[in-house]
């Protein structure tokens, strides 16, 4: 009997039957993320659906694959805290009618759960004998096995419930079967088989001799730049050929790179892959993929925008790493790592490393670029750009201007560019009036310069003079009230001469002293305040009196004042 935990009912729904079933899947999942233990009975009663779950006969499709789906996601959370056998008769008792679906999905949990496959060459599955686990990822357990059917080596990647992964994990996994077995490319591991057998669904994948470029990551970038790029190119070319054929890997990585015997990279695990034109798929696969290499819209959970272009940038992110040693974008967490990549600028190569040629450097930028809209049009380009730069030729592509760049900034931080601007503004504002001040500074300097003569000669009247005439020649009357801090400033500068701070004080004299500006009671009282307040240690005894002087007509003058009123 081929007995298998994969829901048969599923492969009988349309495509709308599929979206609701995942909806309603996620639905459940997320009752047991947020640790409120679900009921399966209670779920379906909330939904008004009733499902005799005695008789298998009596069930529609959609409600059995439901039901069986529902029964996964369940024995996945169960199996962590619960004996695997208890479960089993657990579930016997309540859904009879799934008995052929439980078995086999009872027999995956005890085999790759509860109790991992060992790596004895004595362990078999149907005709895969001398299995050896050679590696594991986030859905699947892969094993190096012999074929005897085929009398060949084999990649056998099986699936492990509690992949976390939510719903239709076995029909994900079988469509993983389904979109790398249309690929036949040298850079590509060739899906050889697929099916069920023992109660497992398996995929038989080209068996490729050699390491992941993980392992070996220093090892390849420490080759110089050109062969650098000349190994990614093929890379490129391998994804491009995928995506002619409307698959998107979505999760291209260094992990997912093997190396053959001749060091050519082979990408393999499409267990995220999508078909370009599978909205179903889409609606849930937008953030499943390693998020270190997960472009701005891939990580984001912009599906609209989710196209060949991502796989674009996942490479590029490699490129970026075996040229500098790190990657582009890191965080402290998911949250600050995502928003680096939909924001932060990588950090230029060339700064990195001044061997990198200006031609690649100007790739990698392209390959990052944050809207899929400016990367390059597709991995085909990009695998030609770089094997031109492992011949020495110059590219095609044009690098980013600064105005771009500068435009494409403004686009994604509207709120930074709006405080950009206050800030301009204000420092534009700060610049002219720095610069009237220093064209009145020059003016006054001539009057200094002047008043310095005077003052030297010891000429009182000509001194009176010549102040009079040069104050009307620089206009230092209309100074305003908010510079005298300023004028204040200058007069304890270590640069000012005695002279100099002679000439100043006059000059205040003669504002103090001017009858239009301080008309009326209120405008003396603020002039008396001022020269109260000034600092008379700094200036001359003959510039004190003077000020004592008009401190005394300003009191006079506003006490006859109110006198009068």
């Amino acid at each position: 009997m081929n007995t298998t935990s994969k829901s048969t009912a599923i492969d009988g729904l349309n495509r709308g039957q599929l979206e609701q079933l995942d909806a309603l899947c996620d639905q459940f999942e997320a009752d047991w993320q947020r640790a409120t233990s679900p009921c399966i009975e209670s779920f379906l009663d909330k939904l008004g659906i009733a499902v005799d779950r005695a008789a298998s006969d009596n069930v529609e499709p959609f409600h059995r694959a439901l039901l069986e789906e529902l029964i996964s996601i369940d024995l996945h959370w169960r199996a962590r805290h619960s004996d695997v056998r208890r479960l089993h008769a657990d579930y016997s008792r309540r859904f009879p009618c799934c008995a052929p679906f439980l078995r086999g999905l009872i027999q995956h949990q005890n085999g790759l759960t509860s109790s991992p496959l060992p790596s004895s060459p004595t362990r078999a599955l149907g005709p895969f004998r001398e299995m050896e686990k050679i590696g594991e990822g986030g859905f699947g357990v892969v094993f190096r096995a012999w074929d005897s059917r085929h009398g060949r080596w084999v990649a056998l990647k099986l699936p492990r419930f509690g992949s976390g992964f939510g719903n239709t994990d076995l029909h994900r996994f079988l469509r993983e079967a389904r979109a790398a077995g249309s690929l036949d490319h040298p850079g590509i591991a060739r899906v050889w088989d697929s099916g069920q057998v023992e109660g497992m669904t398996y995929i038989a994948y080209q068996f490729v001799e050699g390491d992941d470029l993980k392992t070996r990551l220093s090892e390849i970038a420490g080759l110089t730049p050109q062969k650098i790029a000349a190994f990614v190119a093929a890379l490129a070319d391998a994804a491009h050929f995928a995506h002619q054929r409307g698959i998107i890997h979505r999760d291209i990585k260094p992990s997912n790179v093997l190396l053959d015997a001749d060091n050519q990279p082979v990408l393999t695990d499409f267990g995220v892959a999508i078909a370009i034109a599978d909205d179903v798929t889409r609606s849930w696969a937008v953030r499943v993929g390693t998020l270190d290499y997960m472009s701005p819209e891939q990580a984001s959970g912009n599906r609209d925008h989710l196209d060949h272009r991502t796989d674009l940038w996942s490479i590029g992110v490699v490129l970026y790493e075996l040229l500098s040693g790190k990657r582009p974008f890191e965080g402290d967490s998911d949250a600050e790592l995502i928003d680096r990549i939909a924001h932060s600028e990588p950090k230029r190569l060339r700064i990195v490393n001044r061997l990198i040629p200006r031609d690649l450097e100007t790739i990698v930028a392209r390959c990052l670029e944050k809207s899929p809209g400016d990367r390059l049009v597709s991995c085909g380009v990009l695998a030609s750009e770089l094997q031109r730069i492992a011949r020495g030729e110059p590219i095609e592509s044009r690098p980013v201007s600064f105005v771009e760049r500068s435009g494409r900034w403004c686009q994604r931080n509207p709120k930074a560019l709006a405080t950009f601007l206050a800030v301009l503004l204000a420092t534009t504002f700060g610049t002219f009036s720095w610069a009237w001040r220093l064209t009145d500074a020059r003016k006054n300097e001539t009057a200094v310069r002047e008043l310095n003569l005077a003052i030297e000669a010891k000429d009182i009247e000509r001194r009176r003079l010549i102040r009079d005439i040069l104050l009307q020649h620089v206009d230092m009357l209309n100074f305003a009230d908010d510079d005298l801090p300023y004028i204040e400033t200058l007069m304890f500068d270590p640069e000012f001469t005695s002279v100099q701070r002679q000439a100043v004080n006059i000059l205040l004299q003669r504002r103090f002293l001017s009858a239009s500006r301080w008309e009326g009671t209120d405008r003396r009282q603020k002039a008396a305040q001022i020269l109260r307040e000034f600092p008379r240690d700094a200036l001359d005894p003959d510039t004190r009196n003077y000020l004592e002087s008009v401190l005394a007509a300003l009191r006079s003058t506003t006490i006859d004042n109110a006198t009068a009123d």
